[in-house]
């Protein structure tokens, strides 16, 4: 008697197959990671930290500080490289909305040695008795904080930015320029407000 083998049939991938499995799949995992760390990138520098989002905040209302500043009332404009005060609309947080906004002083002073800059304001009778009272907000982890003042210089006999503002009367725009440090890489915000009135030199 004769033994019939049967012939057994072996269904698989060769080894060149599974290469080029192997090279496809790998190819497209790369892509994929490619493209998702371009998006992520992307998502990074569109989306502000929150350092720049408290900045960006604190630039606003420092603008509209400015824009609420009262000239000829008996305030003062002082300013100088790291600090500055003016009067301006305070407001006194009453529930009658006639009374809301009263005349007051707003002072801004940056603190090296502490790195914030302080925002401090009073009422016209806080104000006239000279009252050191405690900042109504804060901007910290800053490196610098520099204020400018554009005006007429009369020893240059023309206009400029200025480092101080001491003298009578009120300069047509403050420059406020805010540096801080972001994961190792310096920061810089600047921002120019001009005063609701129009100044006549």
């Amino acid at each position: 008697m004769h033994c019939i083998k049967k012939k057994r049939s072996f269904k698989g991938f060769t080894f060149i197959e599974l290469i080029l499995a192997a090279s496809l799949t790998a190819i497209i995992g790369l892509t994929i990671y490619a493209t998702l760390g371009q998006a992520v990138k992307v998502w990074v520098r569109l989306t502000p930290s929150k350092g720049v989002e408290d900045a960006q905040i604190f630039m606003e209302k420092f603008v509209q500080d400015v824009r609420n500043a009262r000239q000829g009332e008996g305030g003062n404009f002082f300013g100088t490289k790291d600090e500055l005060s003016f009067f301006t609309s305070v407001d006194s947080f009453s529930e009658n909305p006639a009374f809301r906004f009263n005349l007051g002083d707003t002072a801004y002073q940056f603190s090296e040695d502490a790195g914030t800059v302080s925002v401090s304001r009073r009422n016209y009778s806080q104000a006239y008795e000279q009252r050191d009272l405690p900042p109504t907000s804060t901007l910290s982890g800053l490196k610098n904080v520099t204020f400018s003042y554009y005006g007429f210089d009369p020893d240059e006999e023309q206009y400029s930015w200025q480092e101080e503002w001491v003298k009578k009367g009120y300069p047509i725009a403050v420059r406020i320029i805010l540096e801080w440090v972001d994961g190792g890489k310096l920061m810089k915000l600047s921002r120019t407000a001009t005063f609701g009135w129009e100044l006549v030199p």
